[in-house]
């Protein structure tokens, strides 16, 4: 409704998302000052390609890790991936099927991990090699950041649906999903943190 029926850009929504991550995360985690900032091809990745050029520009150490498969990122998260090419943000693309122990490592070696993989929207488990990624971020043992929702979870239902990312701050939009409120999908978001996105509120 905001973007069709009130022409408000899409890309200015994704901005508003990317900033609410960036002061929820400066808040939550004042004395972090390195972040990896895992993203997926999809209007999340595009979120946290936003997210990652925003804790630059505050002096964050960042890593922005791109895991695509073979399809071409489009729309609003191409634009993001474009500006941050052009800007310089330290950028690692990983194919899906990669070895992930250098990944890995590298969250290691972070205060903070933001998971940007997917959104609201999975409506499957994660499966092979995404499960893999995702048990393996939740192994590393770093500060989680998911942005909207941690990974492998759906937002209209508050079951699991499978292998997921475990957060410590989960940072959505405008309102809370299902998934952030009922157990046991709830478990998995740590401290929720609603940001704004500048709508108006009778659109709830």
């Amino acid at each position: 409704r905001a973007i069709v029926h009130m022409t408000i850009p899409s890309i200015v929504l994704m901005e508003n998302a990317a900033l609410g991550v960036v002061d929820a995360l400066g808040e939550r985690f004042a004395e972090a000052s390195e972040v990896v900032v895992f993203c997926g091809t999809g209007n999340n990745g595009g979120d946290g390609l936003a997210v990652a050029r925003h804790l630059l520009a505050r002096d964050y150490r960042v890593l922005a890790v791109l895991v695509r498969n073979d399809r071409p990122v489009q729309g609003d998260p191409r634009l993001q991936l474009d500006i941050c090419k052009n800007l310089g943000v330290p950028l690692l693309e990983l194919p899906e099927g990669s070895d992930l122990e250098e990944v890995l490592e590298a969250a290691a070696q972070a205060d903070v991990v933001v998971d940007a993989l997917f959104g609201t929207g999975l409506g499957r488990p994660l499966e092979g090699w995404w499960a893999e990624l995702v048990q393996g971020l939740n192994r590393v043992g770093r500060r989680m950041v998911a942005v909207d929702i941690p990974s492998g979870l759906e937002g209209s239902r508050g079951e699991v649906l499978g292998p997921h990312v475990i957060a410590d701050l989960t940072v959505t939009f405008v309102a809370p999903k299902h998934a952030h409120v009922f157990p046991p999908a709830c478990e998995a978001c740590g401290e929720l943190a609603v940001a704004d996105l500048g709508l108006p509120p009778f659109l709830l």
